[in-house]
């Protein structure tokens, strides 16, 4: 019975902003750096992991690059991803990534409570994106979207688009992020009833400053509400050439999380920090975020082939 309410949380945990959409495991944040900022990634370029949350990121990628993550999130409930991106000189940046959750396996019973069967819920989202600079401070990038949710023998669909692009102010050192995620329909539904997707409008700027990066997200514009208490900040610094430290604070993620308890975890809903190290081709990124209810700890890798 806990794992299924951690369950209903975790699925749930934005839909006080999201309505009555579904398909929410597409609003977690998933690679290790990203997550460790906050999720303040909508401005940022450098790597194959920012097609999740603007498909523009990824044009000024100059070689191939392949990257995996793990997630261990409350109690067995876990999460993995793997993308690659694959630039082609004057024609732009082609790639192909795979996020997947699993929720554990449950009891299942009768009307009358007596046991049946064990059964399992799982989220898979394929992305195809492409990315190309279009003029020297202007970058652009699309995702399409194929999703499937299942839980025990019942399944749903649906498809989307992400359109995402970064302005460049070169001499402030600054970038100027948009982009529309989940823009689209389900395709087939559980039961009768085909849910929402969970569109969401993000604006982020960032800005460097000597060794240290400082970002700003604002999220879910496109919903009513107060807009301006669904920001997250960030800092990210590089003191030295292979390791980087970050932290970022996601207001709106402590607002969803906050279960108004004592303890630290749930005082530092909203809270992460991580650290980035780099060797050779190989970078490799971990992230700590407070859930309220517990930790999640996030790995990434990637390579520059």
């Amino acid at each position: 019975m806990l794992r299924f309410v951690i369950l209903i949380i975790f699925i749930g945990f934005s839909s006080s902003y999201a309505g009555e959409s579904g398909y929410q495991f597409l609003r977690v944040g998933v690679p290790a750096k990203a997550t460790g900022l906050g999720d303040t990634y909508v401005s940022q370029f450098g790597d194959v992991n920012t097609f999740m949350y603007n498909p523009a990121g990824l044009s000024k990628l100059s070689h191939r690059q392949f990257s995996a993550g793990y997630m261990n999130h409350i109690l067995d409930i876990g999460s993995g991803y793997a993308a690659y991106a694959q630039p082609y000189k004057d024609i732009g940046v082609f790639g192909a990534g795979l996020v997947y959750f699993g929720y554990g396996d449950f009891q299942g019973y009768d009307a009358s409570g007596y046991e049946t069967s064990s059964f399992s819920s799982s989220d898979y989202a394929l992305s195809l994106f492409y990315a190309r600079q279009l003029k020297e401070n202007v970058h652009f990038g699309a995702t399409v979207k194929i999703i499937r949710s299942a839980i025990e023998n019942y399944s749903s669909g649906a498809v989307a688009l992400d359109l995402g692009a970064i302005y460049v102010l070169q001499q402030y050192d600054m970038q100027l992020g948009a982009s529309l995620l989940n823009a689209g329909f389900a395709t087939h539904a559980f039961l009768d009833h085909k849910e929402k997707l969970p569109l969401s409008l993000q604006l982020g700027v960032s800005r460097k400053w000597n060794f240290t990066t400082f970002g700003l997200n604002l999220s879910d514009l496109n919903l009513p509400g107060n807009r301006l208490k669904r920001f997250a900040v960030s800092a990210e610094a590089d003191p030295w050439e292979k390791i980087s430290i970050r932290i970022g604070y996601n207001l709106q993620r402590k607002s969803e999380l906050d279960l108004k308890g004592s303890g630290f975890l749930n005082g530092a809903a909203g809270l992460s920090a991580g650290l980035g190290f780099k060797h050779q081709n190989y970078v490799f990124d971990y992230s700590f975020s407070s859930w309220g209810i517990g930790a999640v700890n996030r790995f990434s890798l990637t390579v520059n082939l």
